[in-house]
């Protein structure tokens, strides 16, 4: 068998590089249609034990999926126009459909919390019309 297939390639080598070109079109014409998924729980079956109890547990602590955005800035975040970036995608961020507002982590949406006095001096790290001090330099936010 693999003598009469060297034989017919070597016999007829146009007709092999053809055919080997149409198939190479043929599935690179398929690349579209792939999908790759990489969260690790479609790995597991939707009815393997770990999985049914790792749903049980999400839906009764209400967990959703986490997204982390990190920014990069080789002048250093805390700065007067890294943290305006930084307020303006939190901004964004807070506009699209389907996130939980109560679960965005940013500097504009935690809060400082300090002890003053024996009493609990709470406030946004970040506040609008604020003027933050950075680097002997102060700068207002949002405008």
């Amino acid at each position: 068998m693999l003598e009469q297939m060297t034989k017919f390639s070597l016999d007829r080598p146009k007709t092999v590089i053809g055919l080997v070109m149409l198939l190479t079109v043929l599935f690179g014409l398929q690349f579209p249609k792939i999908t790759i998924d990489t969260d690790p729980e479609n790995m597991l079956e939707p009815d393997q034990p770990d999985r049914v109890l790792y749903n049980r547990v999400k839906e009764e602590f209400g967990i959703h999926d986490l997204i982390v955005v990190g920014i990069v800035d080789e002048e250093g975040i805390f700065r007067a126009e890294s943290l305006e970036r930084v307020a303006e995608a939190t901004s964004e961020i807070l506009k699209i459909k389907g996130v939980i507002i109560e679960d965005v982590v940013s500097l504009t949406t935690t809060d400082n919390i300090k002890s003053s006095g024996g009493l609990l001096d709470i406030h946004p790290v970040m506040r609008e019309g604020s003027e933050v001090t950075i680097f002997s330099s102060t700068r207002r936010f949002w405008g």
